[in-house]
């Protein structure tokens, strides 16, 4: 992108990744709801500015507590879990203590995947 920089091509650079974001870019546009709130370069921007710019508020960063994690109980297993237009081979393991999170876009399939995982949705396979 450097490269492509020093010959004058515009990139546009989308992504989550806030660090890399602020290492690449020269000016950073947070669209929240489907409108830009705000336009800025990275030197008069942080992570912390930017995320409260995604947001609204500031990130709530407190601890709400250890986590006692025993990985030699496996709660749960899923193996090349499959169903049709909605997940396609899915794998993890669920050990006693941890907490599991799913994310993505909407349309992504995380809603699919728990109907699937709860047995609102039949799976094909897995």
């Amino acid at each position: 992108m450097d490269k492509l920089k020093k010959e004058g091509v515009l990139v546009i650079f989308v992504s989550h990744v806030l660090e890399e974001v602020l290492q690449v870019a020269d000016r950073v546009s947070v669209l929240r709801d489907g409108k830009c709130v705000v336009t800025d370069f990275t030197t008069n921007l942080n992570r912390k500015k930017i995320v409260w710019h995604m947001i609204g508020r500031d990130e709530d960063t407190s601890v709400f507590g250890g986590l006692s994690i025993d990985e030699r109980k496996k709660v749960l297993e899923v193996k090349d879990l499959t169903r049709d237009k909605m997940a396609y081979n899915i794998n993890f393991d669920l050990f006693k203590g941890e907490i599991l999170g799913f994310y993505g876009l909407v349309g992504s399939g995380r809603t699919e995947l728990a109907h699937i995982l709860i047995g609102k949705e039949k799976f094909d396979s897995g």
